[in-house]
């Protein structure tokens, strides 16, 4: 099997559960690393997401607190989650889960890089190429989400060349990645105002440095969009957006109030006793399902005029 080379495992000590209407299964590839694959029951998928979870977490607890498998599987969009090889628990009172080796940056609570840590995105973007051959989706479109250290993870996948990623949506850890050898695809993010494990205002040294809102206005130049910025009050949050000369919006950031280091909007009691709160007025997963799915609508519209046109 060549690395990266999914198969279904016929030896996994559970069954997962499928989302409604679909199915999932477990797939592993090099070194036997594992993720989850959740796809509809039949037909073939109008596009890809790739969810990563925060440090310390794994597939089952990040499936959990985001529900997004839930809410996109019924849309026909599959939803894979690959787990990270790095045991890592993020707090004594937490039940140990996974870290990934993020470029840069050490873990929690250690002053130094990993330098001998497994290549996380060697190995998801070798993983993310098979599950699109396998299930036909080369043209379809890609998406990327990530919580805490799967977002900083998933902000250097979105500078690598090697996938082709259609939009993204980043919780509790956007970053900004020096030499990117592409923009970052258009993207939304949350994160809370309050948030003491990834501070809003920043100021963690080498794992957490400047702040979002100076993160997130770097992160807008580097897709190519104006410096000036739209800001508005919603339910919950503030909201500001980057467009680019166009006028198309290429990232919107929500700082979620009173909101720490919980995904926004997540009933999970486990998950907001030790992060929360989440926030009130504001539901993440439900902004990012609206996201992903409009943006397959417009790419199905974009190709159906391309065939009237020919």
């Amino acid at each position: 099997m060549m690395p990266g080379q999914s198969k279904r495992l016929a030896e996994a000590p559970h069954q997962p559960v499928a989302a409604r209407g679909g199915r999932a299964i477990w797939v592993e590839s090099v070194a036997d690393r594992r993720a989850l694959l959740v796809t509809p029951a039949s037909g073939r998928p109008r596009g890809l997401l790739v969810e990563l979870h925060g440090s310390g977490l794994d597939i089952k607890r990040h499936r959990r607190m985001t529900g997004l498998a839930e809410m996109l599987v019924p849309q026909r969009i599959a939803v894979l989650l690959p787990q990270a090889a790095r045991p890592f628990r993020l707090q004594p009172a937490l039940e140990p889960g996974y870290a990934w080796n993020i470029p840069g940056a050490p873990l929690p609570g250690a002053s130094e890089v990993d330098q001998f840590g497994a290549d996380d995105i060697g190995w998801i973007t070798s993983l993310v190429q098979s599950v699109q051959s396998d299930l036909d989706l080369a043209a379809r479109p890609l998406f990327l989400t990530g919580y805490s250290g799967g977002a900083r993870l998933a902000s250097h996948l979105l500078v690598r060349a090697e996938l082709d990623w259609s939009a993204a949506a980043l919780v509790a850890g956007l970053r900004t990645v020096d030499n990117a050898a592409c923009a970052p695809a258009p993207t939304i993010s949350f994160h809370g105002v309050d948030d003491a494990i990834n501070p809003y205002a920043g100021g963690l040294g080498a794992r957490w440095d400047i702040g979002v809102e100076a993160a997130g206005h770097r992160y807008a130049l580097a897709q190519g969009c104006l410096p000036k910025f739209e800001e508005r009050d919603i339910s919950g949050a503030r909201c500001r957006t980057y467009r680019t000369a166009n006028g198309m919006p290429a990232l919107t950031l929500y700082a979620v109030l009173n909101c720490a280091h919980a995904w926004p909007g997540c009933g999970d009691v486990r998950h907001l006793e030790a992060f929360g709160p989440g926030g009130s007025g504001i539901d993440a997963s439900s902004v990012i399902a609206d996201f992903f799915t409009s943006h397959v609508a417009a790419c199905e519209q974009s190709e159906e005029a391309r065939d009237v046109r020919a």
